[in-house]
């Protein structure tokens, strides 16, 4: 009994974890229809079906093996007393800007890493392979990429004792910055004079882009800091933006066309990564 309430609690968690994300996703279908980058390219109902299918294993596998999630995490370290920041005793208003900061640089190494390594990416290269960039695309992660992303959150968090607030602004900054990257929306006037510091849609279309170097660079998940000071920056021209080619490039046109093949395609030892962004700094 006590199993089923435990599965019960479980479903209750994924499925209110999943509602800001399906009020963003609707959000920025209306617009993509509305408002489009690129003209003629329409919400497609499989590849939402497919996306979304993954977007919910993943949430439901990272609930189901991790005992803690961020926000979880968070609580525990404060009423425990662990982490860095409460060993200390950081002020909140520090540990909340250095636990922001903390969070947004390990996702950048996380990435980063992702594509330097075959085996996780191996993982990844799911997200790469969409052709077509738009909302659908921020929910298409493999599920062990969900789980991975999940267990950095919660070690960070724990190793740290990163404030509830700070664990909470950051999940729900990753949701708005995910779907807006992805999503097929016109750019708003001005807003790509804040590249130098967060990854606008432009920069984060270009890491999508087909060719090996290019998806080396623009790593970071919100803010682009990190990719300056590390060597992974490109600011694309605006013909280099609208030209941009999006997957996996030639003989990947129908290997992730079903979700079977989306699930299992991490178990195909076939493909080296993009080229590293060590690499593309050496140049």
């Amino acid at each position: 009994m006590g199993s089923v309430a435990g599965m019960l609690e479980t479903i209750a968690n994924v499925a209110l974890a999943l509602v800001p994300l399906a009020v963003l996703a609707m959000l920025a279908v209306v617009l993509e229809v509305r408002a489009p980058w690129r003209c003629g390219v329409r919400p497609d109902g499989l590849r939402w079906l497919q996306s979304s299918v993954l977007m919910i294993i993943g949430t439901g596998t990272a609930r189901l093996i991790l005992p803690l999630s961020i926000y979880s995490a968070s609580v525990f370290a404060a009423a425990a007393g662990i982490g860095l920041f409460h060993r200390v005793d950081a002020p909140l208003w520090l540990a909340f800007i250095a636990g922001l900061l903390a969070l947004d640089f390990f996702d950048y190494v996380r990435h980063r890493l992702e594509h330097k390594f075959s085996l996780i990416w191996r993982i990844h290269r799911v997200h790469h392979s969409d052709r077509q960039l738009d909302a659908s695309s921020a929910l298409r992660f493999h599920p062990l990429e969900a789980l991975l992303t999940s267990a950095l959150h919660v070690s960070v968090v724990l190793a740290l004792g990163v404030p509830m607030a700070a664990a909470l602004v950051y999940a729900a900054l990753t949701l708005l910055f995910d779907i807006w990257q992805h999503a097929n929306i016109r750019a708003v006037p001005g807003a790509n004079v804040l590249e130098t510091v967060i990854v606008t849609p432009r920069l984060h279309r270009m890491h999508h882009s087909y060719a090996p170097d290019d998806a080396a660079v623009n790593l970071g998940a919100i803010l682009s800091i990190w990719d300056r000071m590390l060597g992974t920056y490109r600011r694309p021209t605006m013909a280099q933006a609208e030209a941009v080619i999006f997957g996996l490039g030639q003989g990947t046109d129908t290997r992730f066309d079903t979700l079977g093949q989306l699930l299992g395609d991490p178990l195909r030892p076939d493909a080296t990564p993009p080229a590293n962004a060590s690499a593309l700094r050496a140049r």
